[in-house]
């Protein structure tokens, strides 16, 4: 029986063991995998998403944003077409729409050309979108589970209403 020890009197149930093995009849061990991380294809209101865009917008949700509030990949200067641009998430809060980009520290903090080329986009976002908003590039490192994607989007837009 799985999780009895020999000293146990029959039809008593007992839990499994707390560590991540198991002892079966005979002595026979397995190990148990962790929990399985959660993999993709992700969507976000029916378009495709990375993994950190998707606990973003978990996070945004646990928040009280609502899809009405939040937009997700939003084109402007058009969109995909060179000169382009889509934002990852435009919150609509009260003070103010507020842009959030997720960016994997890979292909946007591994050099200074590309933090500079993530400025530049930031200043091109000013100059096409003509009102103010406030523009929040978060790194990997501040998303590495839902927990930390929560508590980092709470201090960037707060709550939902």
């Amino acid at each position: 029986m799985y999780g009895r020890k020999a000293n146990v009197p029959e039809g008593v149930y007992q839990r499994p063991l707390p560590s991540r093995e198991s002892t079966y009849p005979a002595g026979r061990t397995e190990r148990r995998t962790a929990t399985p991380r959660e993999v993709g294809p992700f969507y976000v209101q029916g378009k495709r998403a990375s993994d950190l865009e998707w606990r973003v917008y978990k996070a945004l949700k646990r928040l009280g944003w609502s899809d009405a509030n939040i937009d997700f990949q939003t084109p402007i200067l058009g969109g995909r077409l060179p000169g382009g641009a889509l934002l990852d998430f435009v919150v609509w809060a009260m003070g103010g729409p507020v842009i959030i980009e997720p960016n994997g520290d890979y292909w946007h903090v591994s050099s200074q050309a590309l933090v500079n080329r993530d400025k530049q986009r930031s200043q091109m976002i000013a100059e096409a979108w003509r009102h103010p908003f406030r523009y929040h590039i978060i790194a990997q490192g501040d998303l590495l589970d839902d927990e930390m994607a929560y508590r980092k989007l709470l201090m960037l837009v707060g709550r939902g209403y």
